[in-house]
C-alpha cells in the first residue's frame, strides 16, 4: 500500500477526532467530560473516579511532597519551599489492565505526569514543556531509573485544558492527548500488577481534573491498528 494511503488509513482509525476544549482560567470542568476514543482496549467496569473536590482529595490521596489544593473543582499542584521532594500525591488501588483518563493543564510547571507502580516504579507518562513521553521505570528511591520509549513534540497552550488517555494492557501501553497525538510503548516489565497511581509535577503550577480509571478489555481492532501506530512511532525517531 502506498505511504499516503497507509497514513490515511491510520487517520481513519482515529476518527472521530476530538478537539481540545479551551477553558477560561479558574473555571470548573463540565460535570461529565466526554470520553476519549480508545485505540487498543475497550472500557470495562469503573474502578476509580475523582472529580477533585476538597472532600475527595482529603479522603482518597496521600501527599508526599509539594503544595496541593483544590481550586474551583480542579486540583492544583506546585512546589513547596523546603519540601525536599517534587510535588506528588498517591492513591493506592489494585489494578493491572486499565484505561485512565484525566484532564490536565500546564500553568507554569516545568513538567507533570502520571506514575504507576507497585513495590517499585513501573511506568510514567510525562508531560514536559515541549513534549509528552512514555517512560519505562524501574527501581525505587536511589535506584530509580527511567527509559524513554516514545516521545511526541508538543506546543502546549497556557490556560488550555487537555485530555490524557492512557491504555494499558499486558506489556503494551498507548497514551494519547485529545484523540490526536498518540504514543506507544511496550515492555515485559509492564505486564505486572500495579498497586498505586501517582500524580506528579515539578514547578508551579500543574492542574489535574476529572480522573477516571476503568478495567480494560481487548479490542479486536487492535491487531490492525498496532502496525500503523508503530509506523508513526518510527517517523518520530
Amino acid at each position: 500500500m502506498p505511504a499516503v494511503l497507509r497514513i490515511m488509513a491510520f487517520l481513519l482509525l482515529l476518527l472521530p477526532l476530538g478537539a481540545a476544549e479551551k477553558k477560561p482560567k479558574g473555571t470548573a470542568n463540565p460535570a461529565e467530560p466526554p470520553l476519549a476514543k480508545t485505540l487498543m482496549t475497550l472500557r470495562g467496569s469503573e474502578l476509580f473516579s475523582d472529580p477533585f473536590s476538597a472532600e475527595t482529595f482529603k479522603s482518597l490521596w496521600n501527599t508526599h511532597g509539594g503544595d496541593w489544593t483544590v481550586v474551583d473543582g480542579a486540583l492544583r499542584g506546585g512546589d513547596k519551599a523546603g519540601g525536599g521532594h517534587h510535588p506528588q500525591i498517591a492513591h493506592g488501588m489494585k489494578m493491572k489492565d486499565v484505561v485512565v483518563q484525566c484532564r490536565f493543564r500546564i500553568d507554569g510547571a516545568n513538567w507533570m505526569g502520571f506514575s504507576f507502580g507497585n513495590s517499585q516504579h513501573v511506568l510514567r507518562v510525562m508531560i514536559n514543556n515541549d513534549a509528552f513521553e512514555i517512560v519505562k521505570m524501574s527501581g525505587t528511591g536511589a535506584t530509580t531509573k527511567g527509559e524513554r520509549l516514545d516521545r511526541q513534540a508538543m506546543k502546549w497552550e497556557k490556560g488550555r485544558w487537555y485530555t490524557m488517555l492512557i491504555e494499558w494492557r499486558g506489556a503494551e501501553v498507548v497514551a494519547q492527548v485529545d484523540d490526536q497525538f498518540v504514543l506507544y510503548g511496550s515492555s515485559e516489565t509492564f505486564n505486572v500488577d500495579k498497586s498505586s497511581i501517582l500524580l506528579i509535577n515539578g514547578g508551579t503550577h500543574a492542574w489535574f481534573d476529572d480522573l477516571t480509571i476503568w478495567e480494560a478489555s481487548p479490542d479486536a481492532k487492535w491487531e490492525k491498528r498496532r502496525p500503523l501506530l508503530l509506523q508513526q512511532k518510527e517517523k518520530r525517531k
